[in-house]
């Protein structure tokens, strides 16, 4: 077959495609209809370029035919409009849906004069309201139970025509969702093609951890153990994070592994040490629960030191621990060694700066003014270690 006949072959099934569409006998997109209609002009110029014998009649039918796909897009124009138009009015929704039930339910009658019931899906509702819908705003943490739900309940349902489905979808958006679908309306897309581009866009595992990420970096950071009211902080906010992870899926819980290493970069190091084997968020909890507990028990025993009667410091201030002696441990000179000295004071749960009790020597009041007698170094003469120098 030649490329002309080839050609003309090509005009006579989309002018047939054109009728069946004008008489509705089959139903085409505004995106099918221009494309259509850019190869519809691509493939007449081609025929009358080829100048035929029948020339006029051809560019006659041409113009027709053109005149014809040009109002079916105007057609279909005004109907996205139309649908694109969201009002939201309970009372007409639910008189639309009635009457769509006593029509389902009355029987119709077939060529043969029999009777048929109209075919609907009883496991599906077939009345859908917006109000009874989750809603989503646009935060990609929400869009996985809310394309679950939508699907379930309105993308999969038989019983409910394209754009009822559609007119549902733009009242449950909101924000930026809302303006994303509506431009994808304007185009002229259909139901299925605004789904798709909405799950691409929020269902996007990338945004997903851009979000999480950002969360992550702003959790206060722990540098010790001992810092309760951090750990409770970091606790609290790693329990919203590991529930935001898991509502995106089973799919995205494997993920998980980074964002963890990315929290534990949130720790000072030796608590980062501590921590290097969790491995997801929910041992993390469990970790982060332990170390909670901890910190609280050592803060109510410190709190309890605290309080202690004025007699008790006293005692330690006249009564040297070391010796027994009645000069303050401070100024002990007796031949305890250093490493004697030290397990005293730890045993006695006394600062290592100022030997008091009621507070650990990190957060000694009198740090500072300290200073060894002998080697001017930050810490009480008595625990100054001789070095023995052999000569």
């Amino acid at each position: 077959m030649s490329s002309i006949q080839s050609d003309v072959s090509r005009r006579k099934i989309i002018r047939a495609k054109i009728s069946k569409a004008c008489n509705q006998t089959i139903s085409l997109s505004l995106e099918d209809l221009i494309n259509l209609q850019r190869e519809y002009d691509i493939i007449s110029e081609k025929c009358l370029a080829e100048t035929p014998v029948d020339y006029e009649d051809q560019k006659a039918k041409d113009d027709l035919y053109k005149q014809k796909i040009s109002a079916l897009i105007t057609m279909e124009q005004t109907k996205n409009t139309l649908s694109a138009i969201s009002i939201i009015d309970e009372e007409i929704d639910d008189f639309l849906n009635n009457s769509n039930t006593v029509q389902a339910s009355t029987p119709v009658m077939n060529a043969s004069n029999s009777i048929v019931e109209n075919s609907t899906n009883p496991s599906y509702p077939m009345n859908v309201r917006a109000s009874d819908l989750l809603t989503f705003d646009g935060n990609v943490m929400n869009w996985h139970p809310f394309k679950i739900s939508f699907e379930d309940e309105v993308i999969n349902n038989p019983n409910l025509m394209e754009s009822k489905k559609r007119n549902l979808l733009l009242k449950v958006l909101e924000k930026d969702a809302k303006d994303r679908a509506m431009d994808l309306v304007r185009q002229g897309q259909t139901l299925r093609s605004i789904w798709i581009s909405l799950n691409a866009y929020y269902g996007d595992p990338k945004k997903a951890d851009e979000y999480l990420l950002k969360r992550i970096r702003s959790i206060v950071y722990v540098n010790t153990s001992f810092e309760s009211s951090k750990i409770e902080i970091m606790l609290n906010e790693v329990r919203r994070i590991s529930s935001a992870a898991n509502s995106l899926g089973a799919a995205y819980v494997s993920r998980s592994n980074s964002l963890v290493k990315e929290v534990l970069w949130r720790c000072g190091r030796q608590l980062r040490e501590k921590l290097a084997h969790v491995e997801s968020f929910v041992q993390l909890v469990t970790e982060l629960e332990k170390l909670y507990k901890s910190a609280i028990c050592l803060d109510t025993f410190e709190r309890r030191d605290s309080v202690r009667p004025t007699t008790v410091a006293a005692a330690f201030s006249v009564c040297c621990i070391f010796c027994n002696g009645s000069h303050a441990s401070a100024d002990c000179s007796s031949s305890v060694s250093t490493e004697e000295k030290r397990r005293i004071i730890l045993a006695s749960r006394l600062c290592f700066k100022c030997i008091s009790p009621g507070h650990r020597s990190s957060s000694c009041p009198h740090a500072l003014s300290i200073r060894c007698s002998i080697c001017h170094c930050n810490h009480p003469t008595v625990l100054h270690k001789f070095t023995i120098v052999l000569m």
